[in-house]
């Protein structure tokens, strides 16, 4: 089966691009997709967690084919980079 992360920020980005980076080092879990869902949708934000790691972004409220889709498309970047 596939794993995707999903990561809500909760301080405006400094908590989650710390958690990125922790699951980006484990071998266990640097396959893993993360989508960060977040209420702070700035430029530096999406920045600052696509830099840390993550294949999504989603800004909140949002609509679950938002979601749906982010999930579908981070999917083939974690089996490109088991492979790779």
């Amino acid at each position: 089966g596939r794993s995707v992360a999903e990561s809500h920020i909760v301080t405006k980005g400094h908590a989650v691009t710390k958690h990125q980076a922790a699951t980006k080092e484990d071998p266990a879990t640097q396959d893993i997709p993360i989508i960060v869902v977040s209420a702070w949708p700035t430029a530096d934000n999406r920045k600052r967690v696509r830099e840390a790691g993550a294949q999504g972004f989603i800004a909140k409220p949002f609509q679950t084919e938002a979601l749906v889709k982010a999930i579908r498309e981070s999917l083939p970047q974690a089996e490109e980079l088991k492979t790779g």
